[in-house]
């Protein structure tokens, strides 16, 4: 993505795009104008939202949208002649060029983002019966411990605990998300392993990568171990096992 200078405004990164219109009318370059003033707009309030600084937010939003003299080129090959000669069918080709750059990769960034601010604030992917379907667990505790991995956090967010029928022993479900310490960063997989591990689910994005980690426990027990691959296989990170409730 191309830098854009702190002290361009919206306004006059409209003023480049139609400044190299040449086949639009005054009242299309208008048109265009507030079509990308709005979505600028919209696109700095949500990330707004998300806790940036209001500042790095309006430039971010700028510099997604690409050198201003590129996207009046493209805008401006496609009024052909033939537009002209059909009435300049604007509101079909602004609802065209918009669609292109809401489903393009500023989307998915902020898509990213977005799961990345999740991930840090109230993960809640594996929870209320997608790991065992047919069984409701026995123990569902919050936990929060979390893990430097360099540029990576990985999060133990709830550990679960099922009964098993005619056993003494039982399942465990440990809960986690990995996500960037930037979030306009791509998360990559890690791999945790629980001891005595029995399976384990995933779900994730770029921006967030969710597993339960199952395995199996005894009656009591105070602790299990996880083992994180680029922590070394050595050592273990000790997770409390909750055998009550908190009030």
């Amino acid at each position: 993505m191309e830098q854009v200078s702190r002290e361009i405004t919206y306004d006059a990164y409209c003023k480049q795009v139609c400044s190299v219109l040449k086949k639009a009318t005054q009242k299309e370059k208008i048109a265009l104008s507030e079509e990308l003033l709005d979505h600028m707009e919209s696109h700095a309030e949500a990330l707004i939202e998300l806790g940036w600084d209001p500042e790095e937010a309006r430039t971010y939003a700028i510099q997604a949208m690409g050198d201003a003299e590129t996207v009046g080129r493209q805008y401006d090959e496609k009024l052909s002649s033939f537009w002209l000669w059909c009435g300049r069918l604007l509101c079909v080709a602004l609802f065209c060029y918009v669609a292109y750059l809401l489903s393009g990769p500023v989307q998915k960034k902020y898509q990213a983002v977005q799961d990345n601010y999740q991930a840090r604030t109230d993960p809640q992917w594996g929870i209320n019966g997608m790991v065992f379907p047919d069984r409701d667990p026995w123990i569902s505790e919050p936990v929060d411990i979390a893990i430097p991995l360099g540029e990576q956090w990985l999060r133990i967010y709830r550990v679960e605990i099922y009964e098993l029928p005619e056993r003494e022993d039982y399942n465990i479900a440990v809960f986690t998300v990995t996500y960037a310490d930037d979030p306009l960063q791509n998360t990559s997989v890690i791999q945790p392993r629980l001891e005595r591990e029995g399976s384990f689910a995933y779900n994730g994005s770029k921006g967030a990568i969710y597993q339960a980690l199952i395995g199996i426990v005894e009656e009591g027990q105070s602790f299990i171990g996880l083992r994180i691959p680029q922590i070394g296989e050595d050592t273990l990170i000790q997770i409390p096992i909750p055998w009550e409730v908190t009030p």
